[in-house]
């Protein structure tokens, strides 16, 4: 059983409400969670007083994109609809920020 801790905020405040129950999350049964490159992304974070604003944009990007793909892969190995869209949700969430921070640094 997993349940990540930005869902169960998510689901405490409502922002899942009519996409799925807390039940059908913390009743899912994942038997392997791919989060090595969430892991690898976490590991490789190194935050120094001489990073530029867009080194550190690009550390965002890159922890957004192993998300992504984390949640993305969590999508594909769950067989309960409800929880399958939970994670679309949150595929799509964490792509749309990928893409606010992308396009931010465009403009810096």
């Amino acid at each position: 059983m997993i349940c990540f801790p930005p869902v169960s905020r998510g689901l405490e405040q409502g922002r899942f409400a009519g996409v799925v129950s807390e039940s059908a999350v913390l009743n899912s049964y994942i038997q392997y969670v791919p989060d090595d490159g969430v892991r690898e992304s976490l590991d490789g974070i190194r935050v120094t007083p001489e990073m530029s604003m867009g080194d550190f944009r690009q550390l965002v990007i890159r922890f957004h994109s192993a998300l992504t793909d984390l949640y993305g892969t969590l999508r594909d190995e769950v067989d309960a609809p409800h929880v399958k869209e939970l994670f679309t949700s949150l595929h799509d969430m964490e792509q749309s920020l990928t893409a606010e921070q992308a396009w931010a640094g465009r403009s810096t």
